[in-house]
């Protein structure tokens, strides 16, 4: 199964589930690979009254899908790590799970040990 549905099929899992933190975190994940794949506009791109202004999507391999997944576990591990120098350990708990979450897409290994 490719990547991006692989995180659709488990987000509808965890919305009928009702697990609202996986939910968040798919979402996240989704929308950064979606982000990816905008395109700049430029000058040559004239809209047409009564034609969509719809341009095609850049189209990202499953290793740039995945590097996209690793930066955010990047982000989420710098977010951690901010939190513990703010003793706020709620936080720390609910980001390191989002980041196991994200670990399990990208294929590498949860490091923190808060696997809770």
């Amino acid at each position: 199964m490719l990547l991006r549905e692989h995180l659709k099929a488990d987000l509808k899992r965890a919305m009928k589930a009702r697990e609202s933190q996986t939910v968040t975190t798919l979402r996240s994940l989704l929308s950064a690979i979606d982000n990816a794949e905008a395109v700049d506009l430029d000058t040559s791109h004239v809209p047409v009254v009564g034609q969509a202004n719809d341009v095609p999507r850049k189209a990202l391999s499953e290793a740039q899908q995945r590097d996209i997944l690793k930066g955010e576990a990047e982000e989420l591990r710098l977010a951690i790590g901010e939190y513990e120098k703010l003793d706020r350990p709620e936080e720390v708990k609910d980001l390191a799970r989002a980041l196991d979450l994200v670990l399990e897409y990208t294929g590498e290994v949860a490091t923190l040990g808060l696997n809770t």
